[in-house]
């Protein structure tokens, strides 16, 4: 054991050179109607990663009725297209893949990752889900309901409890202290109507920036 440390000690203290890393340059381009397409391209894997990011977040809520785009990224994947939520879990498990959606206070954003030999498949319900979640009047219901009952349960989680109040203490009487929700009273009176406004805002194409890494057909994209 001894030997085993000294020989640690004397490779920490050997002079190690570490070569300057050059990170790879996008390719940024816009779209006539305002949308910003930031290429990664890369033949080295055949793999890709799609991410949507929308300049909107849980700060552009309407006054009175925090919650309402977190409301919005929890609707997303509950039915697109006409198809409801169990089919397009199963469209991206059969491709050894799923969608992330993540609201912050300043953007949300929609990824989604796979082999580059599935990648239509994976686009395809990645759009739709972006252009065309259906929003319907019950998993509204639904969603909010399930949201409020978190809600009323944090103080379940000393954690969660701790981290709010902090957040609280540092950034209050601004919008970023509030966090996602401010209080339940306020996400019940989030209705359908609300959530149709955000994602109007969601897919206004002058908000959004579309990041494609890896190996793909840009031509075709």
């Amino acid at each position: 054991m001894r030997w085993h440390l000294g020989f640690l000690s004397g490779m920490l203290m050997l002079p190690f050179s570490v070569g300057a890393m050059e990170l790879p340059r996008p390719v940024v381009e816009r779209l006539a109607n305002g949308l910003e397409i930031v290429w990664f391209l890369s033949d080295r894997l055949p793999l890709f990663d799609l991410v949507y990011v929308a300049r909107l977040g849980s700060k552009s809520d309407p006054r009175g009725k925090s919650g309402s785009t977190e409301l919005l990224g929890a609707l997303l994947t509950r039915g697109a297209a006409g198809k409801d939520a169990m089919t397009i879990a199963y469209a991206l498990e059969k491709l050894g893949s799923g969608l992330d959606v993540r609201v912050s206070e300043d953007m949300m954003t929609v990824s989604v990752r796979g082999l580059s030999m599935d990648f239509e498949g994976l686009f395809q319900t990645w759009a739709e889900v972006i252009l065309s979640a259906d929003l319907k009047a019950e998993e509204v219901v639904r969603e909010r309901a399930k949201m409020t009952d978190r809600w009323n349960h944090l103080p379940d989680y000393a954690e969660a409890l701790a981290a709010l109040t902090l957040l609280r203490v540092q950034m209050g009487g601004t919008v970023y202290g509030r966090g996602g929700l401010l209080s339940a009273s306020e996400l019940v009176k989030v209705g359908r109507r609300d959530v149709l406004d955000v994602q109007a805002r969601f897919r206004d194409p002058s908000r959004g920036t579309i990041l494609v890494v890896g190996q793909v057909d840009r031509a075709k994209i």
